[in-house]
């Protein structure tokens, strides 16, 4: 026969309310109070652990199933006692009952190691929307399934075994169409043996704490994917910064490789075409065509030159040299330098320059520069017999310089793209030669000067009209005078002596024609060995050098010459010309960077400059 034990008074061991216990005042009322649910009645006197006597009572029907569970009294916590109802005892589903029909919080009672529902309240068959008659006597797994992964069944066992009260929280409940989650609080009941007789459950619905937390989890499930997704993209980002880093180094790399193995040829080209073109022993047309070939190696050079601008605008690393300037004298030197191209296409020019000095500060070359390319582009689209027209006038606190064509024009839809680099109007194979480049370099030294540009053109065959913004100084009326040129070395009664150092055989044999011919003596050497063999054996009083060369550039001769206590100056030729290439031949000692190709006054105004 199984025992119940009453215990608690008010509470359970979960902390919940219950009604107070009913509670006999002697064990007579326990036993009259068994004789009413039983058959068979057993009354037995016990000390409690406070030193008072409590009377257990025991009853059962003529089948032998358990009516009753316990009833006691304390005699030493009498003050507990209802007198109300002294003297009331219960079986075990009545004694359920009384505990927990009228408690808010779903519950029920289960009995044995099958967990048989006994009872269960109004608030759980409420929450499970099921009839009392449908879950007593049935096993709980019956009366409420559960899915496979709730493990409210396995709990019940535990506890049922153990004797320990367990919490189990939102478990994903019956298969309804909607998630629906219960959380489960369970403590055992004991018998006289203290032994568990049975379990009690408590069930609270926690679907939307479960859902939330499901959608916590979801979201931060998708936060930590975003992360590590973005920390893949950060360090994609970084991967292909750094190869894009390395791909423009290489391209730099290459278009200065590139630059230096176009310029080399031109030099002799340049240089042939120039001792030709002088040749008075030639007849005029053959001179013509010299002055042709070296008009085109110009252009070619020009070509390479933007090239390279190009790339130090892309990184960033078109540094002006800035200082009052005369607006005008900058765009006359620009007329004069276009004036040829002008009488090839057979234009007309019109220059329009105001009376007053307009100063700014600028980097006059740049700015030359950026006329030139105006000319030039007016010229390129412009057919024979055409008009261009430059003028500059003061507009307040700015310089307007405008170059006007009547040439082919542009369409409305390609002018805003009309100052990107590489973009031609016509891009079919019969338009103008050019890599689209000039615009744009105009564009950037404008704006690093602080001025803008713009096009205009009422369409195709209709001209076009380029207008160049440039601020103006108001405290200066005039240029400075320029510095005076330091005295040139003129070595009075002595015979000038070059060392040529250059591997490419043609440049070296005309410039060596070239010197000569100047009056100067000239020892050519291939590479840095043979330069230092003949520096060592000789007086020298100018090194003109190339910076590539087979064993080493023409910085390491230079620094091995000042190690060796050589004061020679030296002049740099080469297709090397970047920003970087000038600072390291000025850093090494060389007084002058000549880029090939170089015309022949140049080379001699650098030479004359040093030793006369």
């Amino acid at each position: 026969m199984h025992r119940g034990r009453l215990i608690g008074n008010g509470e359970s061991d979960q902390g919940a309310s219950l009604p107070g216990l009913l509670i006999p005042r002697s064990g007579a009322q326990v036993a009259m109070g068994l004789s009413e649910t039983g058959d068979r009645t057993t009354l037995i006197e016990q000390r409690t652990k406070t030193g008072g006597r409590k009377w257990v009572g025991e009853s059962s029907d003529t089948s032998g199933s358990t009516m009753l569970g316990a009833a006691m009294y304390d005699e030493c916590n009498s003050d507990t006692l209802n007198p109300a109802v002294a003297g009331h005892a219960f079986g075990l589903a009545h004694l359920c009952e009384y505990f927990s029909e009228r408690s808010p919080h779903p519950m029920l009672a289960v009995e044995g190691e099958t967990c048989i529902v006994r009872h269960v309240n109004e608030a759980f068959l409420k929450l499970a929307g099921v009839k009392r008659e449908a879950m007593i006597g049935q096993p709980f797994a019956v009366a409420v399934p559960e899915q496979v992964a709730n493990g409210c069944s396995a709990l019940l066992d535990r506890v049922y075994r153990t004797g320990t009260h367990e919490h189990l929280a939102e478990q994903h409940h019956g298969d309804t169409a909607a998630p629906v989650y219960w959380s489960y609080a369970v403590w055992a009941i004991l018998g006289l043996d203290e032994q568990p007789v049975g379990v009690m459950i408590q069930v609270t619905d926690s679907t939307e704490i479960a859902l939330f937390h499901e959608q916590a989890a979801a979201m931060n499930a998708s936060l930590l994917l975003s992360s590590i997704r973005q920390q893949e993209l950060t360090e994609e980002a970084e991967a292909l910064n750094a190869r894009l880093e390395d791909v423009i180094k290489e391209k730099e790399y290459f278009i200065a490789v590139l630059s230096h193995e176009l310029r080399t040829p031109l030099t002799p080209i340049l240089i042939a075409a120039h001792m030709l073109e002088k040749d008075p022993r030639l007849e005029p047309d053959a001179r013509e065509m010299m002055r042709m070939v070296r008009r085109n190696i110009t252009l070619e050079a020009r070509l390479i030159d933007d090239l390279l601008d190009m790339t130090r605008m892309e990184r960033g690393k078109l540094n002006l040299q800035l200082a009052p300037v005369d607006v005008r004298e900058v765009m006359r030197r620009a007329v004069e330098i276009s004036n040829v191209d002008l009488e090839m296409g057979k234009l007309s020019l019109e220059v329009d320059v105001c009376d007053t000095p307009v100063m700014m500060h600028a980097d006059a070359g740049r700015l030359q520069q950026v006329f030139s390319n105006l000319l030039r582009n007016s010229v390129k689209f412009t057919p024979a017999g055409g008009h261009v027209r430059i003028r500059c006038r003061r507009n307040g606190d700015s310089c307007v310089v405008e170059v006007r064509d009547d040439g082919a024009g542009m369409d409305a839809e390609f002018l805003p793209r009309a100052f990107s680099a590489f973009e031609q109007g016509d891009k079919s194979l019969t338009r103008k030669a050019g890599l689209g480049l000039g615009l744009a370099i105009c564009k950037t030294i404008v704006t690093l000067h602080g001025g803008t540009i713009n096009a205009q053109s009422e369409g195709k065959g209709r001209g076009a009209t380029f207008t160049v913004n440039l601020p103006v100084l108001e405290s200066v009326t005039e240029i400075p005078p320029e510095p005076e040129a330091p005295p040139v070395k003129t070595h009075a009664g002595k015979f000038q002596r070059i060392l040529l150092v250059e591997d490419h055989a043609d440049t070296a044999e005309l410039l060596r024609m070239l010197l000569e011919d100047d009056g100067y003596s000239v020892d050519w050497a291939h590479d840095i060995d043979g330069a230092l063999r003949l520096a060592e054996a000789n007086q020298f009083d100018l090194l003109l050098s190339d910076l590539g060369l087979p064993d080493g550039s023409g910085v390491d001769l230079m620094r091995t010459l000042r190690e060796r206590g050589s004061t020679v100056p030296g002049i740099v030729l080469s297709g090397y010309g970047q920003e970087k290439d000038v600072d390291q031949s000025r850093a090494a000692g060389f007084a002058t960077h000549l880029v090939k190709p170089f015309s022949q006054k140049k080379l001699h105004d650098a030479i004359v400059a040093l030793v006369g």
